[in-house]
């Protein structure tokens, strides 16, 4: 007699799958990484490639086996272990890569928040549509709206270096991944998704949905990201109270940052060199050794409109 089917609904075993996954902490990591060597060297070298990506919401598993199976064999290169989409390595590095996401949502939010509250002499509303118009928040000088220009606005610039930046120094040298190549001139994905929260924060400020007199006085934008909650708003599906139509989400935002995405990359290599070297100024010194990291010297210092997304055009 044939054993019997196992049947269950559509999306089930992905969904179990993913749970899976999610189960992994860090100690279910192998006893070899249960050093520094986990959160600062392979860490930070998988957020640069994760920056990399035209696609930065969302990886596939071969890609990202083979980046992991790089990054491991580099960092680790005294361990002999095999990166899988079952095993602990991937699934706590996919956890990881969501937090590194969510931290552009909220240190852009806080950034603008801090700004808003500091102009507190213009009405919310007025100010962010004028940041909104034409994509002002972008431009290096807003009433110079040089497309050569974009991305390059003091907003972009902090949260390109805090959020980034910050976070990748003292990446591991992985070859196979071009890791040298990659912090000069393979950001483009981090660009974008960084033009994404800042408008997403513009938004949120234009309509209310946060409060800008809740920021404490003096706090700045790194304390402030940490009181941040993402509001909830009611859902008719559920007749509850969710968070879900306001996350920093590729489901809300994907499209948005692929647009972009559009933009930078048609800005080229020497454009991308420049906005790394003069994001990376803002850090050099709390960091005492980004340019090295970075790989910087002081030579790097130098006809169907309503169907267009405008944020592709922005180069």
């Amino acid at each position: 007699m044939p054993a019997p089917t196992l049947t269950a609904p559509p999306g089930y075993w992905i969904k179990k799958r993913y749970q899976s996954r999610s189960t992994y902490r860090n100690h279910h990591l192998p006893p070899q990484c249960q050093d520094q060597r986990w959160s600062k060297n392979f860490l930070l070298t998988l957020y640069l490639w994760a920056g990399s990506q035209d696609d930065p919401w969302q990886f596939t598993d071969t890609s990202l086996v083979e980046a992991l199976q790089c990054i491991f064999d580099v960092v680790y290169s005294d361990i002999g272990y095999k990166v899988t989409t079952q095993g602990c390595v991937f699934g706590v590095a996919t956890q990881r890569l969501v937090e590194w996401r969510s931290n552009f949502g909220s240190t852009g939010l806080a950034i603008m928040i801090d700004f808003f509250a500091r102009n507190s002499d213009t009405e919310p509303k007025v100010l962010a549509t004028a940041l909104l118009r034409d994509f002002s928040f972008l431009f290096e000088d807003m009433d110079n709206l040089d497309t050569m220009q974009a991305f390059r606005s003091p907003f972009m610039l902090q949260l390109f270096a805090t959020a980034h930046l910050h976070s990748i120094v003292g990446h591991a040298h992985v070859t196979a991944l071009k890791t040298d190549v990659l912090a000069l001139t393979g950001m483009q994905g981090v660009i974008a998704l960084c033009a994404t929260s800042l408008e997403r924060a513009i938004k949120w400020l234009r309509k209310g949905t946060v409060d800008i007199d809740a920021r404490t006085p003096d706090v700045g934008p790194a304390q402030m990201k940490r009181k941040l909650r993402t509001p909830k708003t009611f859902n008719p599906a559920t007749g509850k109270d969710s968070t879900i139509q306001n996350t920093f989400s590729i489901g809300n935002w994907g499209d948005v940052t692929a647009a972009y995405v559009i933009s930078v990359r048609a800005k080229g290599d020497i454009f991308m060199k420049d906005l790394v070297s003069t994001a990376c100024k803002l850090l050099k010194k709390k960091s005492g050794g980004l340019d090295k990291y970075l790989h910087l010297s002081d030579e790097d210092d130098n006809d169907d409109d309503d169907n267009i997304d405008c944020r592709t055009l922005l180069w």
